[in-house]
């Protein structure tokens, strides 16, 4: 990963993750207003920014601490998945109840993380596919069993993981590829008028199939699963613990995987929401010449209400007025 990477593909990634996912759309909705929510991102964005650099930084001082005594290499771990946790184990073994309060600390946030993702999905369903068809009739034991089948199918996908790469890469990937080409209609939205539905659906679909081309070509071929930091581990600072492996050094940069895979397999993870964004909004703006929108029911004035440019002040109507 280089600057590059970790700046625009980092920004699309997050932007995917806290900016136009249901999650968070669904609290900006529920303030009273507009400016109410431009507050919400405010207040949250510094904290999501320091939220990073705190990950960030317990990632350099878990290099730091295991530099001389790889855990990898002696067997006591077997995934990168576990560096954090055998840190934190190890640093808290003398403190009394810690090592307990990191684990409930953990199970906190992530049921916090998790009870809103299965919220809101079972949310999307139902009013997307059951309500339409069914009515409200039995709404409550609907939803409770949409949650129930996503938390089975979220549980059987985290023991798939590893073969996909690990936690954070393959979560990156799959959330990458598929919320990115959703940026993309956002930023259609806002900062483009006259694109057609026809143009969107089909770059959209275009974008989705092409991040998860690249998503599985990365799974097969795996470019990555040597690439480590360098550690300079001895047997005295591991007190004589047998080595079970050692990592040799490679003819090549690990960093940009084997030369001899398949060039768009070495493509970060990191970049595919960016991709995604970017194989969304252009074509679509070009395919409308080709597919050009259709009469609409809204007014070209209400159109261009609902984009970042805006209406002039002069013409809006009361109810814009008090509500943005």
């Amino acid at each position: 990963m280089n600057i590059w990477v970790a700046t625009i593909g980092g920004l699309t990634t997050f932007l995917s993750f806290y900016g136009v996912n249901q999650i968070s759309l669904q609290r900006f909705c529920s303030v009273p207003s507009l400016r109410e929510a431009q507050k919400v991102m405010i207040l949250a964005a510094p904290i999501y920014v320091g939220l990073q650099v705190m990950i960030t930084y317990i990632g350099l001082l878990v290099l730091a601490y295991f530099y001389y005594c790889d855990p990898r290499e002696t067997g006591e771990i077997r995934t990168n998945d576990q560096l954090a946790v055998l840190f934190a184990a190890k640093v808290a073994e003398n403190i009394p109840g810690f090592p307990g309060l990191l684990l409930a600390c953990i199970f906190a946030a992530t049921l916090s993380t998790v009870s809103s993702a299965y919220n809101s999905l079972a949310a999307v369903i139902y009013n997307d596919y059951v309500k339409p068809r069914f009515g409200e009739k039995h709404a409550l034991l609907v939803n409770k069993v949409i949650v129930f089948i996503a938390g089975v199918l979220s549980t059987c996908l985290a023991f798939s993981v590893q073969p996909l790469g690990g936690i954070v890469r393959s979560s990156v990937a799959i959330l990458g590829a598929t919320r990115g080409p959703v940026v993309g209609l956002f930023f259609l939205g806002v900062f483009v008028r006259s694109v057609s539905t026809r143009a969107t659906i089909i770059s959209f679909a275009v974008s989705i199939a092409t991040c998860v081309f690249l998503w599985l070509c990365s799974v097969i071929e795996n470019p990555y699963k040597d690439y480590h930091m360098p550690t300079n581990s001895s047997a005295v600072a591991c007190q004589n613990r047998p080595f079970h492996q050692t990592h040799l050094p490679h003819s090549y940069d690990a960093s940009y995987g084997p030369p001899e895979t398949f060039y768009l397999s070495r493509i970060s993870p990191f970049c595919y929401a960016f991709i995604g964004l970017v194989l969304v909004f252009f074509p679509a703006i070009l395919l409308s010449y080709v597919f050009p929108p259709k009469e609409e029911g809204w007014s070209s004035g209400r159109r261009q209400s609902l984009t970042w440019l805006g209406r002039p002040v002069d013409k809006q109507t009361e109810l814009e007025r008090r509500v943005f």
